[in-house]
């Protein structure tokens, strides 16, 4: 299950060097576009960062490079991309970022006065469309003239001689045919780019329509401290409008506990004849695959089921922030606004059960992310299920997708991701510039509570009277000695994972200039002793070439994530020279 993505912002401007948009947070993922217009040579890639494509052209004087970086504090700029003389930065939220977000790339070039957005004419991988262009005349209006499969302007940057653009779909796709255009301006050297993210797939959803009294979702691929939400849309059991208990509670096979956010009915006067919207969330504290069931009060015959991951501040609580419903009886699914909201970023998401049909126009400028229906069983009337999305620092936002006349149930939730502030399932305010007239120890009583915190977050001092939950990084480290003589290859130890963990990176250093490689093993103590099979490092293994250190620090193929009792063994593949080196895994603790 791939997480739900929303666009936060951009940045750029002359030079190899931007600061990043205001607005991010940890976790969320930036996308670099560097642009040489003087000549072919490629911009280098700043530490951090990882690879996407490039490409350079000798006669027409031009090359790009593009990079992708999960932002993490004291992240403040893309760092220097050296030989650009233009930088464009976007910034997105969401995403499972283990594979990296960038999963298909393609590209077009020319000098002619016509632009050509490429084309893709079959994928299984489907996603945001992120589409750059660049053009080494400034007096053009390509930023006025966006693929129809993009087109949504993300960011624009003018320099004295070039100008960059960027355009995204703001919606799921996986294929579409190739678009030109006709520019206004100066004929010149131009090139596109066009990138699918891999943030597609993040909902699961089923449904039947055979009476029973749960239903079943399974998910995959959860991160961990990330909020899952769980959907159900079925058949009422009662004839009132109101909230009956028809979900009476939501269980998963990892042991999850599940807190239900909101449910309603319009019941048009007998069971059977409406809808019920029931609406659930759980934070996995680790990563984790699992089967969500929703139990009913009894049985139902036609029902949806969906699940949603959202990324969200692990070291706030959950903050839905407003809540808003209503019922619809034969007519189109009508609007529903959050207004009065304190001015932050917000996650905004609108369910809507419906009886009969579906086929729903999301609001514009919203994110479908969900239209699904039962069919066939032995009901003649169907349930469907919408979900549409939408991420933005703001004060209110309305929601108004256009349906067929139908019975419906909506619901308009306000997810605030920042802050310590008061939500629907708090009792208290939460006030934590307000201190105590003596100093005491941080503990955990009725007065005072540190449930702000998640694991793998440690709390610190931050200044002479501040404490904040961070990050709680650690290593994992490895000395290969050769009593002098040259290493080995072979099996060289076996180490037990102290704790649950996510590998960051990798270092090498050794006692004189050689080369070596070291490949990592990881299996359950089970499964002792782990062997080739489970190698975990990809095409990425810890490498020295005729050097004495190296390191990377931005793993695109590595299993990365371990578990607390694992068993890691470290295997010398080949080695020259070298009669001592030290391998250091940097870890972040989860």
């Amino acid at each position: 299950m791939e997480p739900l993505l929303t666009f936060v912002g951009s940045s750029g401007g002359a030079g190899a060097s931007s600061s990043l948009p205001v607005g991010w947070m940890n976790d969320d993922f930036a996308v670099v576009f560097a642009f040489n217009g003087i000549d072919a040579t490629v911009p280098s890639l700043p530490t951090g960062w990882t690879h996407v494509s490039m490409s350079s052209d000798g006669t027409d004087g031009w090359a790009y490079r593009i990079g992708w970086r999960r932002l993490q504090e004291p992240d403040s700029s893309t760092g220097t991309w050296t030989g650009a003389t233009s930088i464009l930065c976007v910034v997105y939220r969401g995403g499972n970022l283990k594979f990296g977000p960038v999963v298909y790339n393609n590209a077009a070039s020319g000098t002619t006065n016509t632009v050509t957005y490429p084309a893709r004419a079959s994928g299984t991988s489907t996603g945001w469309v992120l589409a750059f262009a660049a053009h080494k005349n400034t007096d053009t209006n390509i930023e006025a003239n966006p693929p129809s499969f993009a087109s949504n302007l993300r960011g624009n940057v003018v320099t004295a001689d070039d100008e960059l653009v960027a355009f995204d779909s703001g919606s799921y796709k996986n294929t579409w045919v190739a678009e030109n255009f006709t520019l206004t301006g100066t004929a010149g050297p131009w090139v596109t780019v066009v990138q699918v993210l891999r943030l597609a797939a993040f909902t699961r959803a089923t449904a039947n329509k055979e009476s029973s009294t749960s239903l079943s979702v399974a998910t995959s691929d959860c991160e961990g401290g990330w909020l899952v939400l769980f959907a159900v849309a079925c058949d009422n059991l009662d004839g009132g409008d109101g909230d009956f208990g028809v979900v009476s509670s939501v269980t998963d096979t990892a042991g999850h506990t599940w807190t239900k956010i909101v449910e309603y009915t319009n019941g048009q006067g007998a069971a059977g004849a409406g809808v019920t919207l029931s609406l659930w969330y759980t934070i996995p504290p680790k990563p984790a695959s699992f089967s969500v069931t929703a139990n009913f009060r009894a049985a139902v015959t036609a029902k949806v089921g969906a699940t949603y991951q959202l990324k969200i501040n692990r070291i706030d609580p959950v903050n839905i922030a407003a809540i808003q419903t209503r019922v619809d009886d034969g007519v189109d699914a009508g609007p529903l606004t959050l207004s009065g909201l304190e001015n932050d970023w917000y996650y905004f998401l609108r369910f809507t059960a419906l009886e009969g049909v579906s086929g729903v126009t999301p609001t514009a400028d919203w994110t479908e992310a969900l239209d699904f229906s039962t069919s066939g069983g032995t009901s003649d009337t169907n349930i469907a299920l919408h979900t549409e999305v939408r991420g933005l620092t703001t004060t209110s936002a309305t929601s108004d997708p256009t349906t067929a006349a139908a019975d419906s149930v909506s619901a308009l939730i306000a997810i605030r991701l920042s802050g310590w502030k008061r939500t629907l399932f708090d009792d208290h305010e939460v006030m934590p510039n307000i201190h105590h007239p003596r100093q005491h120890a941080i503990e955990s009583t009725a007065d005072h509570s540190t449930s702000a915190g998640t694991d793998g977050y440690v709390l610190r001092q931050q200044g002479d009277s501040t404490f904040g939950w961070e990050a709680d990084y650690g290593t994992i480290e490895l000395v290969i000695d050769g009593g002098g003589s040259a290493i080995t290859t072979g099996v060289k130890a076996d180490v037990e994972v102290p704790y649950d963990c996510e590998i960051q990176g990798w270092t090498l250093a050794a006692d004189q200039a050689g080369s070596i490689v070291i490949d990592v093993w990881k299996d359950t103590y089970a499964n002792f002793p782990p062997t080739s099979a489970d190698t975990i490092t990809g095409t990425e293994k810890p490498t020295l070439s005729s050097s004495q250190t190296n390191q990377d620090l931005s793993l695109t193929t590595w299993n990365t994530l371990l578990n607390r009792g694992d068993w890691l063994r470290f295997n010398v593949d080949s080695a020259l020279t070298v009669t001592r080196v030290t391998l250091s895994l940097r870890v972040r603790k989860t």
